[in-house]
């Protein structure tokens, strides 16, 4: 019996047990998979008032998800949500809809280990935005 395909994997964080975190974009899912045998964990259905979820990385308990969403054919904004690294459940999220202060098409993102800060590949702006963790 073949373990269930996953639909468009975009990224994944590996958790150091045998797991991942892995997007599903074609499902809008966030999927704890047992590496092993591809088991499914976990399924999360990510909210659809944003476009496209494009990175996620792990952050100590936290796993962090980068999120794009059209505001029209021209703008692409970008949200950071921060999750819990063992249930996947939202905690809070951050970012700007405001093109002067915003995430403008965001395209991956990282976690320094020892500082914690956070950088995003921030394209339309033509940056890498840091926040603090």
């Amino acid at each position: 019996h073949a373990p269930p395909r996953l639909y468009c994997p975009r990224a994944a964080a590996l958790r150091g047990d045998g797991t991942a975190w892995v997007l599903e974009d074609a499902r809008d899912t966030l999927t704890l998979l047992r590496l092993e045998n591809q088991e499914r964990l976990v399924e999360v259905v990510l909210k659809n008032d944003w476009h496209d979820p494009m990175d996620l990385v792990l952050a100590g308990d936290a796993l962090l998800v980068l999120c794009d969403y059209p505001k029209n054919e021209d703008e692409w904004f970008g949200t950071i949500q921060v999750r819990d690294a063992a249930t996947g459940a939202l905690r809070f999220e951050f970012g700007s809809q405001n093109p002067e202060d915003g995430l403008r098409c965001p395209s991956s993102l990282a976690v320094h280990e020892k500082s914690g800060l956070v950088y995003v590949a921030d394209t339309f702006n033509h940056a890498v935005q840091v926040f603090p963790a």
